[in-house]
């Protein structure tokens, strides 16, 4: 930037500007690439941070699926088969209780 340009600019008050068309736009092309810079980074700390929701939330899910199977017998009844005591996969000692649609909370010891 020349100094008769720059007095020129600061003489007229702004209206001259004391930047040439060149400048302008190398200036106006660097804060594009910046803000492009910028937009890049704060999308790869979206996917980070949707990485690591998704991957809480399969846990969350996984957890819950080892509870469910934990808590739920492995004999496979078919709803049609009647209510009843059943062996518990989990404990070869007691019996678990089929409704004749779902599990009952409670077990029993094998008698005798």
């Amino acid at each position: 930037m020349g100094l008769i340009r720059k007095a020129a600019s600061l003489s007229t008050l702004g209206i001259i500007s004391y930047r040439t068309d060149a400048e302008s736009a190398r200036r106006m092309a660097k804060q594009t690439r910046n803000a492009a810079r910028a937009n890049v980074v704060q999308n790869m700390q979206l996917i980070e941070l949707q990485r690591q929701a998704l991957a809480t939330q399969q846990q969350g899910v996984a957890m819950q699926a080892a509870t469910v199977a934990a808590l739920t017998p492995a004999q496979t009844v078919s709803p049609s088969t009647a209510a009843g005591w059943f062996p518990d996969p989990s404990d070869p000692q007691a019996i678990c209780y089929w409704t004749g649609s779902a599990w009952a909370p409670e077990t029993k010891r094998y008698p005798g």
